[in-house]
């Protein structure tokens, strides 16, 4: 498990964010209306059948959203669980997963992403998957820390992060200047 070299502002890249999605309530959402807070997102599936892969992940979510709670950040930082199977990840599942691990819905927004634009999606955050021939896949464990302008903060690999490190980063990002425009 490693964590990149903490971006300085002025050296940080903008993501796209121009994706529409459906949220585990079967709304639409745009990741551009994540800006104007930090983020910490990562791309999980619920249909994964490592229980030391997605689930883990989300577990950790869970637990990180209550460490988020308890620094009283929970109304300055969003939590962002994006699926790499949009095609039978439906809202309902989303949700109905999210929830046996321990996930509220206040501060997290777990995503369905369009199949269209899902390469692209991928792409833009440097995640990557390989199907296997079973109908799971083969991927990373990631987790991204976006600014509040969304640009790449940095990044942990390699397996379950550190929620303490990652705690951290999102008290760091939530207390530097600017604004949801600065990005735009």
């Amino acid at each position: 498990i490693r964590a990149s070299e903490w971006l300085p502002v002025d050296q940080r890249e903008p993501y796209d964010l121009m994706y529409t999605m459906t949220d585990h309530d079967g709304e639409p959402f745009t990741l551009k209306s994540l800006m104007g807070k930090p983020v910490a997102l990562t791309f999980i599936y619920t249909r994964c059948p490592n229980p030391n892969m997605c689930p883990a992940m989300v577990r950790q979510m869970a637990l990180l959203q209550k460490s988020v709670a308890q620094a009283q950040l929970d109304d300055d930082v969003r939590l962002v669980m994006i699926s790499l199977d949009p095609v039978f990840d439906t809202p309902t599942r989303l949700k109905s997963f999210g929830q046996r691990m321990g996930v509220t819905f206040d501060n997290a927004v777990m995503l369905r992403p369009d199949a269209e634009t899902f390469r692209e999606l991928l792409l833009e955050f440097g995640a990557e998957i390989s199907p296997n021939s079973d109908g799971t896949f083969g991927h990373y464990m990631d987790l991204f820390m976006v600014d509040r302008q969304g640009r790449a903060g940095r990044d942990h690999t390699g397996g379950i992060w550190n929620n303490t490190a990652v705690l951290n980063d999102l008290e760091k990002l939530a207390k530097e200047p600017g604004d949801a425009s600065a990005g735009s």
